[in-house]
């Protein structure tokens, strides 16, 4: 992995070094003067050399320069000390050169760099309000906040404005709250705040709801006139209008509709209502009651006339978002100014702590030393700074937002042209819009440059000219005619083909016998399961083809490919680990590639990624650290006693719970209750101690020594060395650790701030990756986003998961400085059909969300140096999906790789492999990659156990029968449905507390039968039922990705138990329980229950039996009634139904019971879900129903104690 630099090339003395030579287009960038340059930098074309030298240049001897009269900005703190370093180097080069009479003057600024003025344009700012923090009204001492550290602030505003407001009985709150959701209130709130720092945020103040309405019509009817004018100029449109200008023939079904689509076409241009005349357009272009033979019989052809039509209404219905709902955005305003004006108070608060708190972000940084330069009275300090600049240089301009380009003219002292200014920039490489950057500032600036001043930087030192060649063709009519061609500075050594599509499909994705989706929400659901399914065997296939190029021995790259200059010596090696990247959009379904290449035993580094915040070590040091600042936060203490911190079994948090009316009531009691366990004791009594220490002394340490007290006295990081995956675990801990020094840094939030920080990163995961356990600079595979790779290169790259569709912006509430806050319509029924503002604005972002996916794909396919892999799941290899895979369809044949575009001169189409089965490896994948084999070990253990009972001396005595009546907890087996004695936990000090659910059904289930089928279908059920607890019910689950991932909780790799268990979980989405749980008002999943039997019979010396069981599913519909729904994986017929439901009768009546004790009322229903035949059985529940239940719950209970 490196950033391309051209280092042959050098400059001694302000002269070109004469061994090397620097292209034209180089020399005209360091030596032209007397303009400002907007240099167009295209990917790989040594853009930092440049900026480099051009930097140097104007430090000679004899230019009488200072140090401190250049000022570099670059895009990150990275890059900044990348091109000091440069500097450096390049200074001590000219040093060693230099005659004695330069020598002192080079050795003078080698020592000064450390001041150098190379830097990003916050850490300028930063410094330039320091020393003017008089002008400003700022603690010259002030901090700055970190992102993370900045959100906790808000969310915590956010949080008080709400609690005002609601205290206050506020109406519009109210109004929000109930048509919304408080948390969906909260979640708009936030996102509007995102914009506090826009000029026009507080704008709006006081404007009406029908104000607002007023304000979006108008700029809906601008936006409607000039896509009405895009749409009749359009080919479609045009087509269609010269063939109804044309048509003269008679015939009465089809003239009449030609003259209608005639008198439209010719009234759009000029009509008061187009969306009534597209709609006549489109009325005129259906096909219903037209034929074939009826256009043959007047001489026309209809397949013509068909296309015309269809591609007519295609681009009619493009303009769908174009029309304002009157009634639906009228809600939307009213709503949207209400969760305005809670943000503008929540932001004005933010604005007041901060000053107290003499602090800053990072916007204000921009922000105010914009004012400081640009306020009124300020011609005199800007000109005096913009003096003290004698060259100013910006990497990376085309991601520059409007508040940088302002303060860069500031800078220039408004006269940016003057030759002051240096830029560096590509267009096609703007792909940070969603941080504010706008491509078209750059492209702008260039154009107001003198021509003179625009240069081009287009000669490549990256990339071997097959790639360089693939890329032209496919961004060339992408990007226009401002589109530069890269020329490959390499030869092309590696053999063709050096650019390959990997096409991964299966021909059998759906299950025939699944029932069709009933509604739209269950088709969605349907298909991302087939994508999540097609993405794992791309992922495979990606890892196979990596492996056969690393250990097939195939010499693809340069002998050289690992230094910064690949010579074209002929020599050619294999393929090493370090020489791959895998590209991705995000990383949201990264894990799928990590397995992949874990099968194949091949080492990768993940760079990036958010699901630092999503594992189990930071939710129970996150637990323990809620209950250390909540004593009343039960639920928080729970998971930190039962977590390997304190290692409390369930039963005895029940216990501690019972005896005192309170889990933490128990714990600090001077007496444990004589049910518990002795070894339970003692740890409840250490728990005890060290909670209370850690109370006493958390208000008088720093969060992380907190941390590292708690981690040392109850031995945590021990217990996570020993867990599957435990270093990346304990890397984990030391980064939460690493972290917390961080907030503390900050010295002015404390260990509750640090908490909300945790709640509101575990609901809304951020940008943290995991800890790292592999080096990222060792020989691995890196995995990145393509964003995570802008400015490197990399022998052999790999853009994977192409075929995803663009996700669109998701914001539930935006704020732009013409149309004010946009919120969509609480329900999202109601939100899908209606046409408001926020829709009307997302589509016109649509075309720029488009432009930036281009461009993202264009610096994915750049990072290449010398091989190019582009992979996506395809259900049909010729037929794409994606957006990028469409867009490459326009210029090359998936099937073939063939380019059938107009091939531009001098420029040679590059052949290129396509791969649509799975490539060959060297290596099969490892059957159990995640881990040991678990079940392995534990037959071995069990065996050896066996083998030293048969090898020991025979006993003096009998063995002691056990005790049947002594046993306590039963429960139903999950598959039968017959009453068993449930047998305990066996796993280290666990002994004596009911199993849990997954363990539980096996054991039930080997005491009757250990059969492998059994043991598959108890599986299978496990499997289904963790999918179920998890689903949502809106039509917006991803049941593929939930088999997956509890699949990966249970440490294994089975993906036809995988692939069954999301088939059953898409039927039970089928059945119509589905609807009423969507609709439900309140649901629960896997709720475990103990009974004590009889009812009310409950004994604290622990003599009474328990019933132990979990409910799949418990809801209450809209009348408040309660419904029991328990979910059955029988593979049965459906006539086998009503008998098969019978076996589980006495289950359900249990559990209507248990559900009578908690609720305090009865279930109105009790369901089994078949869901192989997706059958819906019910149970009467009455008084006499119960009273039978009971009576034969205690005859089974009687019996099995007997036995």
């Amino acid at each position: 992995m490196k950033s391309t630099e051209f280092s042959t090339m050098a400059s001694v003395g302000g002269a070109e070094n004469p061994r090397v030579r620097w292209t034209d287009e180089q020399r005209a960038a360091i030596a032209t003067r007397d303009v400002s340059i907007a240099l167009s930098a295209g990917a790989g074309c040594g853009k930092t050399f440049v900026l480099t030298e051009r930097y140097l240049a104007h430090l000679e001897p004899e230019t009488g320069a200072d140090l401190a009269d250049l000022v570099a900005f670059t895009y990150t703190e990275r890059a900044a000390r990348e091109m000091r370093d440069r500097i450096r180097k390049k200074c001590a080069e000219r040093l060693e050169a230099a005659g004695d009479g330069d020598a002192p003057y080079w050795l003078a600024l080698l020592r000064q760099l450390d001041t150098a003025r190379v830097s990003t344009i916050h850490s300028f700012c930063g410094s330039f309000l320091r020393s003017h923090a008089v002008e400003t009204g700022l603690d010259p001492q002030f901090r700055v906040l970190d992102e993370p550290q900045s959100q906790t602030r808000r969310w915590e505003h956010v949080d008080d404005a709400l609690r005002r407001r609601l205290e206050a009985r506020d109406a519009y709150l109210m109004d929000l709250a109930g048509a919304y959701g408080l948390a969906a209130v909260r979640d708009r709130v936030l996102a509007l705040l995102r914009h506090r720092d826009h000029e026009q945020f507080a704008a709006f103040e006081g404007t009406t709801a029908d104000a607002l309405l007023a304000t979006w019509q108008a700029l809906a009817e601008e936006r409607m006139r000039a896509a009405i004018a895009s749409f009749v100029a359009s080919p479609p449109c045009v087509a269609a209008k010269v063939f109804a200008d044309g048509f003269s023939v008679e015939h009465e079904k089809i003239t009449p509709r030609v003259v209608a689509l005639r008198g439209a076409l010719a009234e759009l241009p000029d009509a008061e209502r187009p969306g009534d005349v597209l709609a006549s357009i489109r009325e005129a272009t259906i096909l219903k009651g037209l034929s074939a033979k009826m256009f043959a019989s007047v001489g026309l052809d209809y397949e013509d006339y068909r296309a015309c039509v269809v591609t007519l209404r295609e681009a009619i219905d493009e303009l769908k978002h174009l029309e304002l709902d009157l009634e639906a955005s009228r809600v939307a305003a009213r709503h949207g100014l209400a969760l305005l004006s809670v943000a503008r108070e929540a932001a004005a608060e933010y604005r007041r702590a901060k000053r107290k708190d003499h602090v800053l972000d990072f916007n204000d940084l921009l922000l105010e030393t914009r004012r400081l330069l640009t306020a009124p009275g300020s011609e005199s300090l800007r000109r005096g700074v913009a003096r003290q600049i004698r060259l100013l240089l910006i990497d990376e301009s085309q991601d520059t937002d409007p508040v940088q380009k302002e303060l860069i003219d500031a800078l220039c002292d408004g006269r940016p042209h003057d030759g002051k200014l240096f830029i560096v920039g590509d267009y096609k490489q703007s792909i940070y819009r969603f941080l504010g950057a706008e491509p078209g500032i750059f492209r702008e600036r260039r154009q107001t440059v003198p021509e003179r001043g625009r240069l081009p930087l287009s000669k490549n030192f990256r990339s071997q000219p097959a790639i360089l060649d693939f890329v032209n063709l496919l961004f060339a009519d992408a990007f226009g005619d401002d589109y530069e061609s890269l020329v490959a500075h390499r030869e092309q050594v590696t053999p063709p083909p050096a650019i390959e599509f990997l096409w991964a499909s299966e021909t059998a994705i759906a299950d025939p016998s699944a029932p069709e989706p009933a509604t739209p929400a269950q088709k969605k659901a349907v298909e991302r399961g087939e994508t999540d399914r097609l993405r794992r065997i791309e992922a495979d296939w990606i890892a196979r083809r990596i492996s056969g190029m690393i250990r097939g021995g195939t010499r693809l790259l340069p002998e050289t490919a690992s230094s910064p200059r690949r010579g074209a010596d002929g020599t050619l090696r294999a393929v090493r680990p370090g020489d791959v990247a895998i590209l991705f959009r995000a990383l949201s379904n990264v894990a799928v590639y990590e397995e992949a290449l874990r099968r194949y035993d091949l080492p990768y580094y993940v760079v990036g990624g958010r699901a630092f915040y999503a594992q189990q070590e930071i939710f129970d040091i996150a637990n323990l650290l809620r209950a250390l600042v909540s004593p009343s936060d039960e639920i928080s203490l729970a998971g930190a006693l039962r977590s390997p911190l304190f290692n409390l079994s369930d039963e005895a948090l029940f216990w501690l719970a019972q005896h005192a009316g309170s889990l933490r009531a128990g714990l600090f009691a001077e007496r444990y209750p004589a049910g518990m366990e002795e070894e339970q004791r003692r740890r409840a009594h250490r728990a005890a101690k060290i909670l209370a220490e850690l109370r006493a002394v958390k208000d008088r340490t720093s969060v992380a020594a907190l941390v590292n007290r708690a981690v040392a006295l109850t031995g945590y990081d021990a217990a996570l060395l020993g867990e599957f995956l435990g270093e990346r675990k304990l890397a984990n801990l030391h980064k939460l650790v690493h972290l917390a020094r961080g907030f503390d840094r900050a010295g002015t939030m404390s260990l509750a701030d640090f908490v909300v920080q945790l709640n509101e990163f575990e609901a809304d995961q951020p940008k943290e990756a995991l800890a790292a356990t592999e080096s990222e600079a060792g020989d691995v595979v890196r995995l990145m986003t393509i964003h995570q790779s802008k400015g490197l290169e990399f022998p052999v790259v790999v853009v994977a998961d192409c075929e995803t569709r663009l996700q669109g912006d998701r914001d539930a509430a935006r704020f732009d400085p013409a149309w004010g806050p946009l919120v969509g319509l609480p329900s999202r029924e109601d939100d899908d059909k209606a046409t408001t503002a926020l829709r009307m604005f997302k589509a016109a972002a649509r075309a720029e969300e488009e432009q930036e996916a281009i461009r993202l794909f264009y610096v994915a396919t750049t990072r290449a140096a010398d091989f190019l892999i582009l992979s996506g799941g395809a259900k049909d290899p010729a037929k794409p999906q994606g957006f990028w895979t469409e867009f490459l369809a326009t210029r090359f044949d998936r099937t073939s790789g063939e380019f059938f575009g107009e091939v531009p001169e001098g420029v040679t189409p590059p052949r290129i492999g396509v791969i649509t089965a799975p490539p060959d490896v060297c290596k099969e994948p490892a059957p159990h990659a995640r881990g040991p084999n678990l079940e392995r070990i534990a037959d071995a253990a069990e065996h050896a156990a066996e083998s030293a009972v048969a090898a020991a001396p025979s006993l003096a005595s009998e063995p002691i029968a056990p005790d049947a009546s002594a046993r306590r907890f039963y429960s139903f087996s999950s598959l039968s449905g017959v009453l068993v004695r449930e047998p305990l936990a066996v796993d280290g000090d666990d002994v004596g507390e009911p199993a849990p659910r997954s363990r539980r059904a096996a054991l039930v289930a080997g005491a009757e039968d250990d059969s492998p089928e059994r043991g598959a279908a108890l599986d299978l059920g496990t499997l289904v039922h963790a999918i179920a607890a998890d689903l949502r019910w809106d039509g917006t689950d991803d049941v593929a990705a939930l088999a997956r991932k509890h699949m990966e909780r249970q440490l294994r790799v089975d993906e036809t138990l995988e692939r069954h268990a999301a088939q059953l979980a898409e039927r039970l989405l089928a059945m119509p329980v589905a609807t009423e749980l969507a609709s439900a008002c309140e649901r629960r999943s896997e709720i475990e229950f103990l009974l004590a039997w009889p009812r009310g019979a409950f004994d604290v010396n622990g003599s009474s039996p328990i019933f132990h069981g979990f409910l799949d599913m418990l809801f209450q519909d809209a009348a408040g009634d309660w419904h029991i729904v328990d979910y059955k994986t029988n593979n049965i017929a459906a006539d086998d139904v009503p008998a098969t439901a019978q076996g589980y009768e006495m289950q359900l009546m249990l559990y209507a019971i248990a559900a009578e004790q908690t609720l305090g009322t009865s279930p109105k229903s009790l369901r089994l879900c078949f869901l192989v035949p997706c059958i819906e059985h019910r149970f009467d529940w009455s008084d006499p129903a119960r009273d039978r239940a009971v009576a034969a719950l205690s005859a089974a209970l009687a019996a099995s104690r007997e036995r």
